[in-house]
C-alpha cells in the first residue's frame, strides 16, 4: 500500500541555517505521529513543506503516489490542513465567519452560517466543553489561548486525510489536552494520518502509534512508540538520558518575611468581566509561588495586574511594603522582571538578535560612552547570553523573526533574567521549550530562589508545580481555591473540577 505521505531527500535552508538535511520520511494512513527533537530541529519547517506553506530548496513530496504542488489552496483541497503555533484567523472576522472562508466549506450553499456554527458548536462538544471561545466574537479579541483553541476548532469540522498540528498543546489544560488527543485518536481511526509535535515529555510516550525523532534538520529515529524507551528516547534527542537533565532541586529554604502582598485585588479580563475576584495572598523573600488554573480561571489577569500590564478595579498590591498598584510598567521595572505568554509581546520580532538582548533597564555603564551606545559591547553581551541559554542562531545580527519557536522564546527568558530585579513574574516560562532547555530555565529559577528572588510563575504543565515551587494557589472562577505546599496534577484537577 502507497504511504499517505511520503518525503523524499528534502532540504531546505533560511540564509546561512540549514533546517532540513535530505529527509526522507514515510507517513501512513489511520496513523498517529508524534514528531519530536530539541529546538531547531527542523519539525516545523517539516510540517511546512507537507502542508506546502514553503517550498523545499531540493526534493519532493507525494500523496498517495502523486507530486504534490506546493500551494496551501491545493492541499486544502487535497484533505490536508495544518494548525499552526500562530493564528491563521482573519482578526476582524469571527470564527463561524473564518470558518465559511475554508476552501471545503463551499459545498454548503444553503444557510452556510447557521451551518457553519452548528458544525463548531459539535466540534466544542467533542472537547466535552473544555474549548471555551465564544465562536460570534470577532478574533481580534480573543486571547492568545482562546485563538489557539478556535483554530483548532475549525480544523475539526471537517474530514482532513493529513491532519498536522504544531504544538498544538500548549495553551491547553491538561484536560484540554486529553480531549483533543481523544479527537486525534478517533481521526486516525477513521484512517486519517495525523502528526503533532510536542515538547511535553508525556505526550510523546503517552499517545501516538510512532514516534519520529530529529535532530540538526535530520530524521534519527522512527519506531514504534511500544519500542521506545524514555532514555532511548532522550538519547535520541538530547545525546544523554533522562536522569542527566532533571532539575536542581532547592539548596536553600525560602525567608518568611514578606516580599509581594495582595489583597482583596479585583480586575478585570479584556472584555471588561471581572477575571480576579476579591484575591488576597503573599509571597517571601526567595518563595516560589505557583499558580494554576484553566483558561479562564483569572490566573493570567491576575499575573498581568501585579506587573501592571492590567488596571486594578480594586485593591492594593505592596511590593517591599510599597504600594505599587498605580505605579507605571516603567516604574515597576527597577524592582521586577516579566515574562509573557506571547513571543510579540515580549520581543521586536523585527529586531536583530543582539538588539533583543540588549539590557531592559537604561542603558548605562559598559553600554554608553559619550551619550553613545557601543554597539559592539551590545554585541558581545548578546553573545554571552546566546552561549549560556543554548540560542540556535548562526550569530547575533540574525533577525529574530526567523528563529523557531523556542528558540524565540529563550531569547524573551534570557533578556528577563539577566536583569536586577526582586520579583519576577512569569507566564509559561517553558512553554515551546524542548525538554532540556526546560530543565535548564527551572535551574535557573532554582538558583534565583536560592539567592533570595522571589517567584511568581504560572507554569505550562501543572505537574511541574511539584518540581520547583515552595507555594501553590490554585485559581477556579477568579478565586483562590487552595493555597499550600504544592500537591499532585491529580489532586490539583480534582480541586479544579470538584
Amino acid at each position: 500500500m502507497l504511504p499517505q505521505i511520503e518525503v523524499k531527500d528534502v532540504s531546505k535552508r533560511f540564509g546561512d541555517v540549514v533546517a532540513l538535511r535530505n529527509v526522507n520520511l514515510k507517513l501512513d494512513k489511520g496513523k498517529l505521529y508524534a514528531l519530536v527533537g530539541e529546538n531547531g530541529a527542523g519539525k516545523t519547517t517539516t510540517l511546512n513543506i507537507i502542508f506546502g506553506f514553503i517550498p523545499p530548496d531540493t526534493g519532493k513530496m507525494f500523496q498517495k503516489g502523486e507530486e504534490s504542488k506546493y500551494d496551501v489552496l491545493s492541499s486544502i483541497r487535497r484533505g490536508i490542513i495544518l494548525i499552526t503555533q500562530e493564528s491563521s484567523l482573519i482578526p476582524t472576522l469571527n470564527l463561524v465567519e473564518n470558518t465559511l472562508i475554508t476552501p471545503l466549506f463551499e459545498k454548503y450553499i444553503l444557510a452556510p452560517y447557521k451551518k457553519g456554527k452548528q458544525m463548531l458548536e459539535s466540534a466544542k462538544k467533542k472537547t466535552k466543553n473544555e474549548f471555551k471561545v465564544d465562536l460570534e466574537v470577532e478574533c481580534s479579541k480573543l486571547g492568545y489561548s482562546q485563538l489557539r483553541e478556535a483554530g483548532i476548532l475549525r480544523s475539526l469540522c471537517f474530514d482532513f486525510d493529513v491532519i498536522l498540528l504544531d504544538e498544538p498543546t500548549y495553551t491547553l489544560s491538561k484536560f484540554g489536552e486529553e480531549y483533543l488527543f481523544q479527537m486525534m485518536r478517533e481521526f486516525a481511526n477513521r484512517g486519517a494520518t495525523v502528526v503533532y509535535t510536542t515538547h511535553r515529555f508525556e505526550e510523546m510516550l503517552k499517545y501516538p502509534d510512532e514516534i519520529i525523532v530529529m535532530k540538526n534538520g535530520e530524521i534519527v529515529l522512527k519506531k514504534p512508540v511500544k519500542e521506545v524507551t524514555p532514555d532511548m528516547l532522550t538519547y535520541y534527542m538530547f545525546g544523554k538520558p533522562m536522569s542527566a537533565i532533571r532539575t536542581a532541586s532547592r539548596k536553600t529554604q525560602y525567608q518568611h518575611d514578606t516580599l509581594l502582598e495582595v489583597r482583596d485585588l479585583w480586575c478585570r479580563d479584556d472584555f471588561g468581566v471581572d477575571a480576579v475576584k476579591g484575591i488576597s495572598f503573599s509571597l517571601g523573600r526567595g518563595e516560589i509561588l505557583g499558580v494554576v488554573g484553566t483558561q479562564d480561571s483569572g490566573k493570567k489577569e491576575l499575573l498581568e495586574a501585579i506587573f501592571g500590564l492590567r488596571e486594578v478595579k480594586k485593591g492594593s498590591i505592596k511590593l517591599a511594603g510599597k504600594e505599587i498598584s498605580n505605579l507605571s510598567i516603567k516604574e515597576r521595572l527597577s524592582k521586577m522582571s516579566f515574562i509573557p505568554d506571547k513571543v510579540e509581546e515580549g520581543l521586536n520580532l523585527d529586531f536583530k538578535l543582539y538588539e533583543n538582548l540588549a539590557p531592559l533597564q537604561p542603558l548605562g555603564g559598559e553600554f554608553v560612552k559619550n551619550f553613545m551606545i557601543q554597539e559592539e559591547i551590545l554585541k558581545q553581551h548578546a553573545q554571552k547570553l546566546r552561549k549560556e541559554y543554548d540560542i540556535e542562531a548562526p550569530d547575533v545580527n540574525f533577525i529574530c523573526q526567523n528563529l523557531s519557536g523556542g528558540n524565540k522564546k529563550k531569547v524573551m527568558v534570557a533578556r528577563a533574567l539577566e536583569r536586577d530585579f526582586v520579583l519576577l513574574v512569569v507566564y509559561q516560562p517553558a512553554s515551546q521549550l524542548d525538554l532540556r532547555s526546560k530543565f535548564s530555565v527551572y535551574d535557573k529559577l532554582v538558583k534565583l530562589a536560592d539567592e533570595g528572588r522571589s517567584i511568581l510563575i504560572s507554569p505550562e504543565d501543572i505537574s511541574d508545580v511539584e518540581l520547583i515551587c515552595d507555594k501553590l494557589m490554585i485559581m477556579v472562577d477568579g478565586k483562590i481555591a487552595y493555597l499550600g505546599p504544592p500537591i499532585s496534577a491529580e489532586k490539583i484537577g480534582r480541586i479544579i473540577f470538584q
